[in-house]
């Protein structure tokens, strides 16, 4: 059974909460320490926004109580009342997450049958402790970089390889099952990359580097092109000296597809290929027709997957 980071900094923020709370001589100790346990969350972004809504949500809380306490008295139907205007206001607000928590608290006037400045006072010290160790846990956090490159990496592996396969099953030389494994696989990695950018973005709090989620999401765009481009492909029947151009388009793209590519020479190349069939004779056939019609379309989603790469390296870091 492996433990993992998230666990051993709960437990410590855990222990830490009720030794603090006890220090300082709080009643319900203990309390800090759940408070702790539900605050630790799997990013710097959300365990901070947890916590900030939290004290917020118990500042209306502590208003709802005290009118529920004092119009009915210390008993269950009083709380009874605070939860059915408390929880319906805490989902309005987008904080559902504070309602287990601040109610606990506000179970601890109803057990004291007060709620003196001092109570209220006890208990804010209880969250305050509580989220304070969640925010110091969560100000370590593993780095993604390595992570993330190495997504990229196959990723950018895979989609070359894909391309490839692509052109076979094109020259009637490779398996259309193939290709479909593929761009599974290519979409699953996709998702796992854009994942691991988003917690990577959640956990800096004073910058904004979306360039690893951009890349992902450029990804996924060009996905959508290359599935396009295999229905395609399924639907024509042409000769290896029709598509001989498209071919040798697609393995260049293959062959010179990288990260750090400005994609402009390959974006000339599928420009220049589309002059060309612009250019050839037309079909003496319908059947021709149709097919090189088809082979055309699947040419401009090539220039487009091109240009994809094109537009995010002119808008992205790399391109400045």
């Amino acid at each position: 059974m492996k433990i993992g980071l998230r666990t051993i900094k709960t437990v410590i923020s855990v222990v830490l909460g009720i030794l603090i709370a006890s220090a300082f001589g709080l009643a319900s100790a203990p309390t800090a320490g759940i408070i702790a346990l539900l605050s630790v969350s799997n990013t710097k972004k959300s365990s901070l926004e947890l916590g900030v809504g939290r004290i917020l949500a118990f500042i209306g809380a502590v208003f709802i109580a005290w009118v529920c306490y004092n119009l009915i008295g210390y008993n269950a139907y009083a709380f009874g009342a605070y939860l059915l205007a408390y929880i319906p206001l805490a989902v309005k607000f987008n904080v559902p997450e504070a309602i287990t928590v601040n109610s606990v608290l506000m179970t601890s006037f109803l057990n004291a049958k007060s709620m003196t400045f001092a109570l209220i006072g006890n208990a804010f010290g209880l969250l305050i402790i509580g989220i304070s160790l969640a925010w110091l846990a969560n100000l370590y956090m593993p780095n993604q970089s390595q992570k993330l490159a190495d997504n990229k990496k196959s990723v950018d592996e895979k989609i070359q390889t894909l391309i490839l396969e692509l052109a076979d099953v094109l020259t009637a030389q490779g398996e259309v099952t193939k290709c479909e494994t593929l761009l599974a696989e290519l979409s699953h990695q996709i998702e796992n990359g854009e994942a691991i950018a988003k917690k990577d973005l959640d956990n800096h709090l004073l910058s904004e580097d979306v360039y690893h989620l951009n890349y992902f999401q450029m990804r996924r765009l060009q996905w959508t092109l290359l599935d396009d481009i295999l229905l395609k492909i399924k639907k024509i029947d042409v000769s290896a000296e029709i598509s001989e151009d498209v071919v040798k388009l697609m393995e260049r793209i293959a062959t010179e597809y990288a990260e750090t590519n400005d994609a402009k020479a390959l974006k000339e190349a599928a420009q220049n290929t589309m002059a060309f069939y612009q250019a050839s004779p037309l079909p003496k056939t319908r059947t021709e027709f149709e097919n090189r019609a088809v082979l055309f379309l699947l040419l401009q989603d090539l220039e487009t997957f091109v240009s994809i790469k094109v537009n995010f390296f002119a808008e992205s870091s790399l391109g400045e």
